[in-house]
Parts: structure tokens; sequence; C-alpha cells
């Protein structure tokens, strides 16, 4: 199977893909080091993360 490549949102470079990526699962951007949400598979969309929001424990 060929690795899938997308386009990353921040800043257009290509993003390739591991063959064994599942929807949802989170990358990270080669050139801006951005961290990438899988949003589809069949074309593969990327969107920005959302920022994990910090556990104080509760």
């Amino acid at each position: 199977m060929s690795p899938l490549h997308s386009t990353c949102p921040i800043c257009d470079a290509t993003v390739e893909l591991p063959g064994d990526v599942s929807a949802s699962q989170v990358v990270r951007c080669g050139d801006c080091g951005a961290d990438l949400e899988v949003q589809a598979l069949d074309p593969p969309v990327l969107v920005e993360a959302p920022a994990e929001e910090e556990d104080w424990g509760e």
C-alpha cells in the first residue's frame, strides 16, 4: 500500500501519512510542527488538532 499524502492546513506543506493511519489520529507536520488531526481518509483531509486542555487532577 502506498503512503497517503495530504496538505497541512497551516503552512500548505505536503504531509506524508503512515500506511496504517486512521481517522481522528493526530499527526505532526514536518515543516511547521503543527499537530494535525486526520478528519477523513478518502481523500485524506487534515485539520488543525484541537489544543488539549490542562487536567489539574479534576
